[in-house]
């Protein structure tokens, strides 16, 4: 139920209940809010894409990996299409694809990251696989290069003939230690 009670309120629902959560750790004293960091990948890092720039400042650092940033542009790019259309509660088929007519533009626009842009402040760190055919990197590449003409503190890691799993080896301990390093410093500002 409460999975299927997300779709179309991907952008809303799941964001309430993911800050909620951060809140009540903070209130009962179990974390401490100078230290509270954020990380999560694909839908978690859509997810942290959206709190860093709908509670700008919460968190001292959000790192996210390959997120979805721009919902219009991954449902013209990934290899799963009829998720962008899923998840917003909007109709799909296979045999005869429907057209992002203006409408469904909107409704992508509203529930993406991509609007928020110019709100986001917090370190960011962009982990992202080169040959990511699920969410393409070029959105994230786009939020990357924003965020540095805005002189937010952003880093990028883009990890050469990796997928969305970011699943090799390499990767992993790279990705490990990225986070390590990010967060021992978004720590210390």
């Amino acid at each position: 139920d409460a999975v299927l009670a997300q779709i179309g309120q991907m952008d809303t629902l799941s964001i309430k209940e993911i800050q909620n959560a951060a809140l009540d750790i903070q209130n009962n004293g179990d974390a401490d809010p100078q230290a509270t960091v954020y990380f999560g990948g694909s839908y978690g890092g859509y997810t942290g894409a959206l709190l860093a720039g709908l509670v700008p400042g919460f968190y001292r650092g959000i790192a996210i990996r390959n997120p979805v940033i721009d919902i219009a542009a991954n449902a013209l790019t990934s290899d799963i299409p009829d998720w962008n259309w899923a998840e917003l509660g909007l109709s799909y088929s296979f045999d005869t694809p429907p057209e992002l007519g203006p409408e469904t533009f909107a409704k992508m626009w509203q529930a993406s990251p991509a609007k928020l842009i110019d709100k986001i402040r917090d370190p960011m760190l962009l982990l992202l696989g080169g040959s990511d055919r699920r969410v393409p990197n070029s959105q994230s590449l786009s939020l990357y290069y924003r965020l540095r003409a805005a002189n937010v503190p952003v880093q990028c890691k883009l990890y050469p003939n990796v997928g969305h799993s970011l699943n090799t080896v390499e990767a992993e301990r790279d990705v490990f230690v990225s986070l390590a390093r990010f967060f021992a410093t978004s720590l210390k500002r």
